[in-house]
């Protein structure tokens, strides 16, 4: 993760790796909580982040925002701060979602 935020290049393939780290991790703690249902919902969370990637297309800034709150994630439970991670993961799904939505209602409302 560090290295993507690092890289001084925001392109197609940038794009593409930010996006599979981000399904890898939410995999990943999803697994580790040991919870299928989770588990299930982050399948079907993915199947509608693609969806809304193929709409709006390659945003650098959400990508790399997310990258920065995923950074968080980590780092609260590599601390082992399951208060801090919990809240972490939560902002960050909440202004994933927050943020689909306002491109979604600025792509609709374009001529």
């Amino acid at each position: 993760m560090t290295a993507l935020l690092a890289s001084p290049v925001r392109d197609a393939r940038w794009s593409a790796e930010e996006i599979d780290t981000d399904r890898r991790l939410h995999e990943a703690v999803a697994r580790a909580c040991g919870n299928a249902r989770l588990s299930l919902e982050v399948s079907r969370y993915f199947e509608l982040v693609e969806a809304v990637r193929e709409l709006l297309g390659e945003q650098h800034a959400a990508q790399e925002r997310a990258t920065r709150e995923h950074v968080r994630v980590i780092d609260a439970l590599l601390a082992r701060d399951a208060i801090a991670a919990a809240a972490a993961m939560r902002a960050h799904v909440c202004a994933a979602g927050e943020a689909a939505a306002s491109c979604i209602s600025a792509s609709a409302a374009s001529p």
